[in-house]
């Protein structure tokens, strides 16, 4: 008789990972996806699909970010499912977008403009800016929306769309967002915890264009 190999440690982490999933407190429920959510394994796509009906808004919220990051061919068509679900400040439609804009699929890119927009909650804003992003790299809409987004972000003191539009250019990869950056490190001034945070986005969009071979950046 054959004797069975013990379980990995990952084994054994994502078991227990995967029971906590069935957890009765939402909490704990969320945090499991989160965890497993980490590995990006296409393998539980239909796990994550599963908890989108969730009672737990967070735990909604996980599940379709967690889902999007499968990069499964499921994913597109169940996350869009969820847009139009009616929820409290349209929370299931900012993770239904949060989900999408980690697939990085193209056919969810009409679904950013059209949320991004004024008049949408700021969650669901913040979402779309995700697609524009990951699946605007070809438009030459993109890039001048989600500049424009960026500044107006820091004159209105809304952390929640200047840190989502500094991601999506980083994402975009787009070398005139070194100038973006730049020009709106002037209008911060002399702000240090606002330009740290601004010079990290703009490091990294640096390392994207020039590669690990470029200059260094300027401290």
């Amino acid at each position: 008789m054959l004797q069975r190999l013990p379980a990995t440690p990952g084994d054994v982490v994502r078991t227990a990972l995967l029971a906590a999933t069935k957890d009765p407190k939402s909490r704990v429920r969320g945090r499991a996806i989160r965890s497993l959510a980490s590995s990006k394994d296409a393998t539980l796509a239909g796990v994550y699909q599963q908890f989108l009906n969730d009672p737990s808004y967070a735990v909604i919220g996980e599940a379709a970010r967690a889902l999007g990051q499968t990069k499964s061919p499921i994913a597109y068509d169940a996350l869009v499912k969820l847009i139009d679900a009616p929820s409290w400040r349209d929370n299931i439609r900012a993770s239904a977008l949060a989900g999408l804009g980690a697939t990085g699929d193209k056919r969810a890119l009409e679904l950013g403009f059209r949320y991004v927009v004024a008049g949408n909650p700021p969650a669901v804003r913040s979402a779309a800016l995700s697609i524009l992003g990951t699946a605007g790299k070809e438009d030459p809409r993109t890039f001048p929306l989600v500049s424009e987004m960026l500044v107006q972000g820091w004159e209105k003191g809304n952390f929640g769309q200047l840190a989502a539009a500094a991601d999506a250019i980083v994402n975009l990869g787009d070398q005139r967002g070194l100038v973006v950056f730049e020009e709106l490190g002037k209008k911060i001034g002399n702000n240090p915890q606002a330009q740290g945070f601004i010079m990290q986005f703009q490091q990294r969009l640096r390392r994207s264009v020039q590669g690990p071979t470029g200059p260094p950046s300027r401290p």
